[in-house]
Order: C-alpha cells, then sequence, then structure tokens
C-alpha cells in the first residue's frame, strides 16, 4: 500500500467515526441532483474546487442523522469538519434552522451560501469563495 493510500485509508477510518451520523466519501466528485437549479449546483462546484485549491478534503450530498448537506469539508487545519450548504434566497431563519439542523457531533460550523450572493463567472465565484468564504473559516 503507497503512503497516499495509507493516509486516504487512515482518514477515511477516522471519518467513520464520527458523531451526527455523517458518512463521507472524501473523493474528488461532485454529486449533481437536477433538481437544483444549475446555479445551485454551480456555486456547490466553486465551493469544491476552493477546497481542492487549498488541499481540503471534501465530499458531496453526504448524508447525515437529519439529512443531506451540500458539501461536508472534512479538511480543516484544526481537524473539526465544517458544513456548507447552498439555499437560494435563504431568510435568517431559514438560515438559522440549517445552522441548527446540521450542527451535530463534531460539526465545528454550518456556512449557508445564498447563491445570489456568488458570482457568475468561474474564475470569480471560486476567488469569491476563498475571499468571503474559506477566509472567515481560517
Amino acid at each position: 500500500m503507497t503512503k497516499t493510500a495509507k493516509d486516504e485509508w487512515q482518514k477515511r477510518k477516522q471519518l467513520e467515526e464520527v458523531d451526527g451520523g455523517f458518512e463521507p466519501n472524501v473523493y474528488d466528485g461532485l454529486a449533481v441532483h437536477s433538481q437544483n437549479t444549475a446555479k445551485h449546483e454551480f456555486v456547490k462546484w466553486a465551493i469544491a474546487y476552493a477546497l481542492d485549491e487549498e488541499g481540503r478534503e471534501w465530499d458531496s450530498e453526504v448524508e447525515c442523522d437529519n439529512g443531506r448537506v451540500d458539501i461536508y469539508d472534512a479538511g480543516p487545519v484544526d481537524g473539526k469538519p465544517l458544513v456548507y450548504e447552498v439555499e437560494t434566497n435563504v431568510t435568517p431563519a431559514q438560515k438559522k434552522r440549517k445552522i441548527e439542523q446540521y450542527l451535530l457531533g463534531p460539526i465545528r460550523d454550518v456556512l449557508v451560501i445564498d447563491p445570489a450572493d456568488v458570482p457568475d463567472d468561474p474564475e470569480e465565484a471560486v476567488q469569491w469563495v476563498k475571499d468571503e468564504v474559506l477566509i472567515a473559516i481560517s
């Protein structure tokens, strides 16, 4: 087994022990759901791309005890996972509900992102995620 394969195996083993019923697979692939808008899926892509560029491990559409999260970020420096939820026209009350819904077990924070806030250009969207989302959790 290569060192990379061994490291991935150990990380997956650790993730299996995560509380809250989260079951990430942590692979380089984005699950797309056609019931979501194209902009919703685009924002998920921009988040995943930015996380990838930062060397973070992530998974999309991860099942947990309270539903399914858009992006599960297993890679922050402090080892505490983050959840990213993309919600169109989200109200403060809806944002609060999403945070309460997914702030389980070891999850450090739930970040709710409205697609209307994200630029339409791919390069600008990734930079926006880095500047407005990832910087806020560093």
